[in-house]
């Protein structure tokens, strides 16, 4: 049944997507109700890859169907394990920063998707992107904390990368008003860029100045580490 599950989702388009998607619905759903041997098993990967298709599409109850059916399974833990928790958290996307109880669902299957993940490195960056990607702009501090810790605990190379990281989670910091959070990993951060990707530091720098998060006399000596980050630190201050 996996070549004709492959087959229906290829035709997939705007004006059959929901007759289609149904079909292939059905058949997921015959494949975890029957206990037969003689019928071929579907792979585990369909129920999620259905579940994206579905959720891309606007049909958000199939796909919510389709992860159930697929956590019933007992999946393998492959890059579908972590991309079916992620499709859940997207299913419980706060409409709002006063959404808190859909939220923390959210937070809790992106967790979820980051400690499968820190086993195995290629899954983890997968997962991160997917992560930063899909959630720009929700307050997901504590789980952008624990992508951070394992980004340390792999010591990934791709500083530019972990700085996007640090500074997502200053912002988030930030827009839910943790002042003395967003302070202490704006440190992180500026210790971070400056030993290991300097020309980043002034994104560090510029944040530390339009928000207040360091000791002035810190900023007027970092300001004087370049000429860019003198003329930022004045043009900052005038508009401040």
């Amino acid at each position: 049944m996996d070549n004709k599950i492959r087959v229906i989702l290829g035709a997939l388009n705007q004006e059959n997507d929901k007759v289609l998607l149904n079909e292939v619905y059905q058949l997921l759903k015959y494949g975890v109700e029957v206990r037969d041997d003689s019928v071929d098993a579907i792979q585990a990967s369909w129920y999620v890859l259905t579940a994206e298709v579905a959720f891309e599409r606007g049909y958000r109850a199939l796909a919510k169907d389709c992860l159930e059916m697929f956590f019933r399974k007992s999946p393998p833990e492959d890059q579908f394990l972590g991309r079916g928790y992620l499709c859940q958290a997207q299913l419980h996307a706060p409409v709002s920063k006063k959404d808190t109880e859909n939220l923390e669902v959210a937070v809790s299957y992106i967790t979820r998707a980051i400690n499968f993940a820190r086993k195995t490195t290629s899954y983890l960056l997968e997962v991160l992107s997917a992560i930063f990607n899909s959630w720009p702009q929700t307050p997901l501090s504590k789980s952008l904390h624990n992508i951070v810790k394992a980004l340390d605990d792999i010591d990934d190379k791709d500083y530019e990368w972990r700085t996007k990281l640090l500074i997502a989670l200053i912002e988030c910091h930030i827009d839910a008003g943790r002042r003395e959070d967003a302070i202490n990993v704006a440190q992180v951060a500026a210790s971070f860029t400056k030993s290991h990707i300097p020309d980043t530091f002034k994104d560090i720098f510029e944040l530390q100045i339009v928000h207040r998060l360091a000791d002035p006399q810190k900023l007027v000596k970092d300001a004087k580490l370049a000429i860019n980050l003198n003329i930022l630190y004045r043009m900052k201050r005038l508009r401040l």
